[in-house]
């Protein structure tokens, strides 16, 4: 699956490092439509997916939990977008989607992804595919105070180019 999902990532033109937002924007770009990033508090509670995936004609949402922290928003984020390029179709019932995005409309949805486990191939394939991505996101460090921030700026982060 990672020889897989790697020669997926060399097919498409993303540069050996690159910010999470210029990354949304290229795909955006590929799909002739805009991604929007949407924060959802209270995913990721027991049984309620991390992040989600709604496609609709016009745009695509990607919805995230906003109360974990940023390394964890962005690989939620990486995530969706792994579904959005792998072309996955597992989804969620549309009728429970208008539940989740009262705003958006069941009937502006045509597919909608959810992730709860990791059980299945597609949600494998897009967390292998999202962790090689990571690799490659230059997003900066939190801001960290004290001696374990201290520390942390200066070993730097394995996924974001450190030397750790």
């Amino acid at each position: 699956m990672e020889a897989s999902c790697q020669a997926l990532l060399d097919t498409l033109p993303v540069p050996p490092s690159f910010a999470l937002e210029t990354f949304l924007t290229g795909l955006a770009q590929q799909r002739g439509r805009p991604i929007k990033l949407q924060p959802w508090p209270g995913a990721g509670g027991s049984g309620a997916p991390c992040g989600l995936w709604f496609a609709t004609e016009t745009a695509d949402y990607i919805c995230y939990e906003p109360g974990t922290s940023p390394l964890h928003q962005e690989q939620i984020i990486l995530h969706e977008c792994a579904h959005i390029l792998c072309d996955h179709r597992l989804g969620i019932d549309l009728s429970e989607a208008g539940r989740l995005l009262p705003d958006l409309g069941s009937s502006l949805i045509r597919r909608a992804l959810a992730r709860t486990s990791y059980t299945t191939r597609q949600e494998q394939e897009a967390e292998m595919l999202a962790s090689l991505l990571a690799l490659r996101t230059t997003s900066p460090s939190p801001q960290h105070d004290g001696m374990l921030g201290r520390l942390t700026d200066s070993l730097g982060s394995p996924f974001h180019g450190g030397r750790a």
